[in-house]
């Protein structure tokens, strides 16, 4: 039913979880060597590119290969009329994703684009509990993504890192007027960026994004600030205490004393890693069963912001 294209670092866990969920009908990676690996490590058949893309049986194909290749290889595959799964980012150029748009809609094909963190069973209860019943309105987002390595040659940390949190932010806001967008950027070992503060604002709502693959400590926090309370998101967390609430005003009358914020977990459903939500989500998608809320529009809405940094 699915292909997978693409498989390096992130590339190797989507051929695994389409296996795991029994949706996995053909690998293909432009090195020989990886190739032949998945190829026999998943029982699979060897096909050329071109046969693999004209495989009636195959419906969708999912591509994680380096950014740079994105628009080629789904240009490909929409042309061929399989629906397409790309992993973040869609392409480096606003014109080519809009390309691809316009592709997909002549051919009544949808694409969905690799924005994880939207499967995470825990920022959906956020999304859930960042509501003006909950916290009030939301008046400042505040993201940290943060590892010691794995620098890449092929992207720096903006493109690698921020399209999760632009995303998540974008989500939240609910609106598409951004403005003051700012970036700084700081080069540790070549002319690549590798760590980067960025900041924007969605209407009246404060983003600020800070990104480091050259970090001491690994982080992947997001936060909340609503009018009547905060919520804190931290992925490295164990699942007890991923997703955390206090329950206090945001404003400078509050803030203009010292205060000691007491946070309790907020409970959630865990139904599976982001991973495999993700995978079953594109599954849902190509056989009509469900929307998916990152499709090439809001793909199109976070690489304007990215282009934007440039």
């Amino acid at each position: 039913m699915i292909a997978h294209i693409g498989c390096g670092y992130w590339g190797k866990n989507i051929a695994q979880t389409l296996s795991k969920l029994e949706i996995l009908s053909g690998v293909h990676d432009f090195n020989d060597i990886v190739r032949k690996d998945f190829l026999h490590k998943y029982n699979l058949p060897e096909v050329d590119f071109e046969t693999l893309l004209n495989d009636e049986s195959i419906r969708g194909i999912t591509i994680a290969t380096p950014s740079d290749t994105h628009f080629e290889i789904a240009k490909k595959v929409l042309s061929c009329g399989k629906h397409v799964f790309i992993e973040k980012p869609i392409s480096l150029k606003l014109d080519e994703a809009y390309n691809l748009k316009k592709i997909a809609e002549k051919n009544n094909l949808k694409i969905m684009v690799g924005h994880l963190m939207h499967y995470h069973d825990a920022f959906k209860s956020l999304k859930e509990h960042a509501s003006k019943e909950n916290i009030g309105a939301i008046k400042r987002i505040k993201s940290y993504r943060k590892s010691f390595g794995i620098l890449r040659v092929d992207e720096d940390v903006i493109w690698s890192f921020a399209p999760h949190d632009i995303s998540m932010a974008l989500s939240l806001a609910n609106g598409r007027n951004i403005k003051n967008l700012q970036c700084l950027k700081k080069s540790f070992f070549s002319k690549n960026t590798d760590s980067a503060s960025i900041s924007f604002d969605i209407s009246d709502i404060s983003v600020e994004i800070d990104i480091d693959w050259a970090s001491s400590y690994k982080q992947q926090r997001f936060e909340v600030y609503g009018e009547n309370g905060i919520i804190i998101f931290e992925d490295t967390n164990k699942d007890n205490e991923k997703l955390m609430i206090a329950k206090t005003q945001f404003n400078e009358r509050v803030l203009a004393k010292k205060n000691i914020l007491e946070f309790s977990p907020i409970s959630y459903q865990k139904l599976n890693d982001p991973l495999t939500n993700e995978m079953i989500a594109f599954k849902k998608l190509i056989l009509d069963l469900d929307d998916c809320y990152t499709d090439v529009d809001e793909a199109i809405d976070v690489l304007k912001v990215l282009e934007g940094l440039n």
